[in-house]
């Protein structure tokens, strides 16, 4: 929750026009559905769409993506085919698609935010 805390903050911050799309996924054994609204709380921007992923599809992507060019997205083979994107948050700009490289990308969430709003300027 530490890592939605500070993405909450900084969309409080940031007041340039943006889309966030904030994805939890089950990650821990206790994670057997979707998060209790408490947990969406602190991102409660109206520019963050919030996702439950229970297949962790968006995670997949994101490994797939990153191990077809590691060093194209600054990983160095941070995520293995068996790992699981989480905890991770990516900049990419205006008109990109998903599959293309991130200005930034991060994580943990808590330890990365100050990447992120670089990457937004």
């Amino acid at each position: 929750m530490r890592g939605a805390s500070a993405l909450g903050r900084l969309l409080d911050e940031e007041r340039a026009p943006l889309a966030a799309f904030v994805v939890w996924e089950p990650v821990i054994e206790s994670d057997r559905g979707p998060p209790a609204p408490s947990v969406f709380a602190p991102v409660a921007d109206r520019r963050a769409a919030r996702y439950w992923d229970p297949q962790r599809r968006v995670s997949a992507a994101l490994v797939e993506a990153s191990r077809a060019d590691a060093g194209h997205w600054g990983l160095d083979g941070m995520l293995t085919p068996e790992g699981v994107a989480w905890d991770v948050v990516a900049v990419w700009p205006p008109g990109a698609r998903f599959t293309d490289r991130p200005r930034f990308l991060g994580g943990p969430v808590e330890d990365s935010i100050d990447g992120a709003r670089r990457a937004l300027h």
